[in-house]
């Protein structure tokens, strides 16, 4: 259920501002593309696979900072 839910909600955000490979949005978050990817295995970042690349946006990162 968790892959239909992060379909839905990055198409609820993909109409105001596109999706960004992870490669782009590390440098928008200033980590690595590979802690990126930690947080999507962890639930953190909801991202959408298209091909062979992760998609995602700053607005689907589930996660604040203390």
């Amino acid at each position: 259920m968790i892959p239909q839910l992060d379909t839905l909600l990055a198409a609820a955000v993909e109409p105001h501002s596109p999706l960004q490979p992870l490669s782009e949005l590390a440098s928008a978050f200033g980590v690595q593309e590979a802690t990126l990817r930690q947080w999507v295995t962890r639930g953190q970042l909801v991202a959408v696979k298209r091909g062979r690349r992760l998609y995602s946006h700053q607005l689907l990162y589930l996660r604040t900072l203390e």
